[in-house]
Order: structure tokens, then sequence, then C-alpha cells
């Protein structure tokens, strides 16, 4: 009843529409919105009543989890949850044999397209996988919750959550536990949205893109939180606070949104900087995780599409070119996906590696900032604290970074940053023990879809030949033609370079 109401007075929904996460990737990042409807469809058909799951139900569950696993790989993990739910109610009778095969129809769709694509590409999954997931990566995965959960109101719901727990159990254990053997299904989806988010959070770190790979938890944890907030307490008060609060919450995303400059790595724009003085100590907590993740290139802010406007006023309108296939014309890029586009007739190879399989199997160098060399910082570490006093200040941590002859003030951005970073005994100046935490931090930096590059010599067997002049390709003609069946050599003997190699994880 509560729930009814709170459906039907569109607030649960207006609280979705109005989170600025949702509405980001409900326009964006290519297959997002469709793993997201999926996955929401899929969560909600296993939350209906007991006496509702019959007919054809499985089939439209399966049906669900079939887009899902087609449109992102993850998927697959509720592929699997719905097979073994589906083998549960088969061991307990529920279903016979005939109904559990019709009902997991649909999945054959994903079996043939993952045997296809092992049988194209030769790999399990896609090229981007091996560019982006390396070593277990929690350092990066907790701060992208984090930060999700602060901007989004998300952590509201965990507590909801536990109180609905505790209160269900002191409704008596017994009829707790059967609640969840009698509701498998719904074990089966909150399961499955763990283990998706775990492996996330735990293991890849989260993503390049601002809270991409959990922005479909915005409408599962609004009506699951609404949901819960109903069994807390008779009536529609609870449920509709509780969806009040997570949107007036989410309103933290929208505010920094409002208040600061979307830049893209290593720049960063402070929300301290825009808020009153007696909210600064909270908010930079905050903004030290935000530029932490930001300096691993993770949930970079969306709004950088200055980026991409670049990219069209300087590459020419999308056409076909027709060129002599007897010498292939070859670019470089690295984000491949627009200009590969606009060029359809250029082959590229993309220097992060997402659709190269070299360059995403290759080794990430030991120092991955480009933009800081490593002599460079550590000239700069041993001039931070002129006068020896065991203390680095702003003025003097500025005037080490400087470059060679340029004033102090040009390193101030950088000097906040580590400010930022590493002071936690003064907001002004390091210690020696923080100023020695420096050189440690930018050694270990892991760059999220931006450490992997090809070998200089792979790069060089291709002899890239294009070139955009005047928003207009230039293809040189080179003094050894490059033919497709040289091309496919290249990759092969790369290929097994890599392979004779190990793997790089």
């Amino acid at each position: 009843m509560a729930v009814g109401s709170v459906t039907r007075s569109r607030i649960a929904p207006a609280a979705v529409i109005g989170n600025h996460t949702f509405l980001q990737w409900m326009t964006g990042g290519l297959e997002t919105a469709l793993f997201n409807l999926g996955f929401a469809v899929w969560v909600v058909l296993a939350f209906r009543r007991r006496e509702a799951r019959a007919g054809r139900w499985h089939f439209g569950w399966s049906a669900a989890a079939a887009m899902v696993a087609l449109t992102r790989p993850d998927g697959l993990l509720l592929v699997a949850a719905t097979v073994a739910t589906a083998l549960v109610s088969l061991a307990r009778g529920e279903r016979r044999a005939r109904e559990v095969l019709f009902g997991l129809l649909p999945l054959l769709l994903v079996v043939v397209h993952v045997l296809w694509r092992r049988w194209f590409y030769g790999a399990w999954l896609p090229n981007t996988y091996y560019a982006k997931v390396g070593a277990p990566w929690p350092e990066a995965g907790l701060r992208y919750l984090f930060c999700f959960a602060v901007e989004n109101g998300v952590w509201l719901a965990i507590g909801v959550a536990f109180g609905w727990l505790v209160v269900e159990w002191r409704r008596g254990p017994r009829t707790f536990v059967r609640g969840f053997t009698d509701n498998v299904p719904c074990v089966a989806a909150v399961s499955a949205l763990c283990v998706q988010v775990g492996y996330y959070v735990l293991w890849v770190g989260g993503d390049t893109f601002e809270f991409r790979v959990l922005s479909h938890l915005i409408p599962i944890c609004t009506l699951g939180a609404a949901a819960m907030a109903a069994r807390l307490r008779a009536g529609a008060a609870v449920p509709i606070a509780t969806v009040l609060a997570m949107g007036l919450l989410s309103s933290t995303g929208w505010i920094q949104l409002a208040l600061t400059r979307p830049v893209g790595p290593p720049q960063y724009d402070a929300l301290q900087l825009h808020v009153p003085s007696w909210a600064r100590p909270l908010v930079r907590w905050y903004d030290r995780h935000r530029l932490w993740l930001q300096l691993h290139y993770v949930a970079v802010r969306h709004g950088c599409d200055p980026t991409l406007q670049e990219v069209l006023r300087n590459m020419p309108e999308r056409r076909r070119t027709p060129f002599d296939r007897a010498d292939v014309p070859v670019m470089f890029l690295g984000a491949a996906g627009l200009p590969g586009w606009l060029l359809p007739d250029c082959a590229a190879i993309d220097l992060y590696g997402l659709s190269d399989w070299v360059a995403a199997r290759t080794p990430a160098p030991d120092w991955s900032v480009p933009w800081l060399p490593k002599t460079v910082l550590q000239a700069a570490l041993g001039a931070a604290d002129a006068d020896r006093d065991g203390r680095a200040t702003r003025e003097e941590l500025q005037a080490a970074f400087a470059a060679p002859g340029s004033p102090a003030e040009s390193s101030a951005w950088f000097v906040e940053y580590l400010l930022l970073l590493f002071a936690d005994e003064q907001p002004d100046s390091l210690t020696a023990r923080e100023v020695a935490q420096i050189e440690s931090f930018f050694t270990s930096l892991r760059l999220m879809s931006h450490e992997r590059h090809p070998p200089v010599e792979y790069l060089q067997a291709f002899d890239a030949n294009v070139t955009i002049e005047g928003r207009e390709v230039r293809v040189r003609k080179r003094a050894v033609p490059l033919t497709e069946e040289r091309v496919r050599a290249i990759e092969r003997e790369w290929r097994e370079k890599i392979r004779r190699g190990g793997s790089p994880r």
C-alpha cells in the first residue's frame, strides 16, 4: 500500500529523474542507458510477488538477462543468476523441466554470441577488458563508491536496508529465513547486484567516466529503499520521507556541477574553493578523494566535451574516401572513437589499447605520469624545504616546483593539489614525513584506460602516413607500400611475441 502510494504520487520517479548521474547516462556512454534499463527491468521482475511468478514470467526474466548480457559482459552474471534460480525451482519441483527449458530459451542468444565472439576475436572478453583491468584496485574503487554515494544520496539506502534487516528479524527469525527461501529470484537479484558492484569496486577500481558503472543503482536503490521503508512502519509517510530524503541528498551532485568547472586530468577544480568557510573542512575531505581519483583517470568529470568539440572543429566531415589497398592508410589515435568514426576508410591504431590487441596486453610502464618526469619530481622534492626547518611551506613548494625561469606562482595549481592530498597537520605546509609520501604516490600512480601503450617498434612497423591539414585528409605515399597482408603479418608477429612473453597480468 505504502509503496503504491509513493509510485502513484510520482515521488519515486521524480527522485530518479532529478538525479544528475541518472540523467547524464541516459544520453551518454554508448551502451550504458540500455544496460541500465535491462538491469532495472531484471531486478524489478525478480521482485514480483510469488503468485505472479508463473506462466511466462521466467521467459521475460531470462529475456531481460539476455539483453543485459548482450549489452555488456558483466551482464553474464545476470545470466548465471537466472540459470541458477531456474535450477533451484526445478530441484524443488516448483516447475517442470519443459517449463524451465522454455523459460531459459532467450539465453541461447547469449550462448551463440559468446561463442561467436570467441571464434571471431579469439578472446572470451572484449579488448577493453584487457586494456582497463589489471591487478585488484580497491584503493580506487572504494573512493569511487564513496564519492558516488555522497553525490547521489545512495548511502541512505544502506541505512534503510540495515533497519529493514533488524525489523524483519525481530518479527521472527523463522519468518525472516522463510522470506528468503520463498523468494529465490529476489535473493539472486540482490546477490548478482552486490557481486557486480563489488567487482567494479574491489577489483576494477571503478571506471574512467564519472559513475558510469554505478549509474544503474540510482533507480534500483531508490525503489528498493522505498519498498524497505514501507516495511518499517505502516502507512506511506516513511517511504515518502525516504524517497524525498534521497532526492534531497542527491542535490550534492548538482551543487558540485554548478560550482565547479569540468576539467580533464591532471587539472581539478576543488569544491572547497566555492563553499563557505564553515563547510570547508568536510568538503576538503571529499575533495581529497575526488582529486585522487582524477589524477588516476578515475571518475573523470563529465562535461569535458570541449575536447570533443575541438576534435570536431579540426577533423573533416565524415565521408567515404577511396584509397589504394596496396598501401593501407594508417593513423595513430589517443582516443579512437570519434576520429575513427569520422575517417572510416583509415586504419587506426588506438594508442591506449581500447581497440588494439597488442597495446591492451602490453605491460604498463614503471612511470605512468607523462606530465611529470621522475627526475623533475625528485629534484623538486629535494629542494622543497629550502630553510631545512623540517616543514615545506606553500611558498617553498611553489618555488621548488616552478619550471626554470618561471615565476613561483606558475606551480601554484600543482602545489595546491599536493597540499590537498598530503597535508594532514596544517593545510598550508607539509612535514618531512608528508613530503616523503609524494614520490611513492607518483611512482605507483595507475592511470585507468590510459597507462597501457603499444611498443615503439610495433608502431614503427605500420609507418603511419595519415595527417589532417585544414580539415582535409592527407595520405603520404610510402616508399615501401603497406599491404593488407603485411598489416596482418605485423599483428600476427606481435601477438606471438606477447604470448611468448607471458601474460602481462
